[in-house]
């Protein structure tokens, strides 16, 4: 019981209540309106941008919220193309979005999409979630673990992408 109540509360107050808020910052705020403005037309892109995806190559999709987080996943995207697997990467934030469209931002070939994750609403969970469905057997987390070694010999990064049924 106590998780529907929170279900309808979160879907039918404050998500409506947060993205009126948003839109009246967005009247003040560049970063806010430049981000809600680069989100028109993400639908489109990204149902292009996975029709052209080759059928024989496994595809994953990967979520970072920011630049930095698209700097770490960087490796892992190079990584999964150079094994034969196409990427779609999706980000939360209009620095990631700045990032990627810089001028010196090299193209990573084999990456199909790199888009705005659509707003948390139940009707856009489930379309996106319907868009990986024809592309993917699962969403993938990304999560980098970092081991050090206490000589200062090397750091090194792992890179875990957890689907629903195994680890890759």
């Amino acid at each position: 019981m106590t998780s529907r109540f929170w279900f309808t509360a979160y879907n039918l107050l404050l998500l409506p209540l947060f993205l009126g808020i948003v839109k009246i910052l967005a009247f003040s705020k560049t970063n806010i309106r430049e981000s809600l403005e680069k989100r028109e037309g993400q639908w489109e892109r990204l149902a292009d941008g996975v029709s052209k995806r080759d059928w024989q190559k496994p595809l994953v999709w990967l979520h970072v919220a920011s630049a930095g987080e698209f700097l770490q996943a960087q490796p892992v995207i190079e990584r999964c193309v150079a094994e034969g697997a196409e990427c779609v990467l999706t980000y939360s934030s209009i620095n990631a979005y700045r990032w990627l469209e810089r001028p010196q931002q090299a193209k990573i070939p084999g990456l199909l999409i790199s888009e705005f994750l659509p707003p948390d609403t139940l009707w856009n969970a489930r379309r996106l979630l319907g868009l990986a469905a024809t592309v993917s057997s699962g969403l993938g987390k990304l999560r980098f673990v970092a081991e050090f070694s206490l000589g200062g010999a090397s750091t090194k990064n792992t890179a875990i992408l957890n689907f629903r049924n195994r680890t890759c």
